[in-house]
């Protein structure tokens, strides 16, 4: 009697333990599959933004910016560094510091204004058609390729002339940042060198004048 009673409530036991391995194992399988589902939603959940000088929606997935946004951007800053006048190219160039991260700003600074006293002083406007812009968002880079004419005094110096810009950023906490304004064909940080040796030649004509 006793002996029975024992071996039945072993079984009870045993079906006990079977029945909370069985139990241990769905909740595991569940928090995994939780975890995952989580995961899965948190790459996909798109922020969007509508920054101030931009007038569409703006979708950051994973902290990334979509492409689009980048070309905007690109574009915009193609109009502020390459297509100046005196009048305004000192402004311009200001608002384009605003986009550089702080460990590039301050050669971009002294760049940037040399060159718009430059214009200032010699008088000398510059227009930019941009014909194709491509993005490497491996590398994040832009490319700006398009034509650019000088002028002064409304007499065009310079026209029609091919130009090819790359532009380094890189994206922290969904921010978009400066690194470089090259000129491809010069390798150099875009100072218009070209354009320096004009507005040089331009100041010694009327210097001679």
């Amino acid at each position: 009697m006793r002996l029975n009673l024992f071996m039945s409530k072993s079984s009870n036991l045993f079906a006990e333990n079977r029945l909370l391995k069985i139990c241990l194992i769905i909740i595991t399988v569940i928090t995994i599959f939780n975890t995952f589902m989580i995961s899965k939603a948190l790459r996909a959940t798109r922020t969007i933004l509508v920054p101030a000088n931009m007038d569409r929606k703006v979708e950051f997935i994973e902290g990334k910016p979509t492409e689009e946004y980048v070309a905007q951007l690109g574009r915009n800053l193609s109009t502020l560094g390459l297509s100046f006048s005196p009048a305004t190219a000192r402004s311009q160039f200001g608002e384009l510091l605003k986009y550089y991260t702080p460990s590039a700003y301050p050669a971009a600074y002294r760049m940037w204004y040399t060159l718009a006293s430059r214009v200032e002083e010699a008088k000398v406007s510059q227009v930019f058609y941009l014909r194709s812009l491509k993005l490497n968002t491996n590398s994040n880079q832009i490319e700006l390729i398009g034509d650019k004419r000088q002028y002064t005094d409304e007499k065009m110096i310079k026209g029609d002339e091919l130009a090819h810009y790359v532009i380094s950023y890189q994206i922290t906490n969904g921010k978009f940042e400066l690194l470089s304004f090259l000129d491809k064909s010069q390798q150099k940080e875009k100072g218009y060198v070209e354009v320096k040796q004009n507005l040089d030649k331009q100041i010694g004509q009327e210097v001679t004048e």
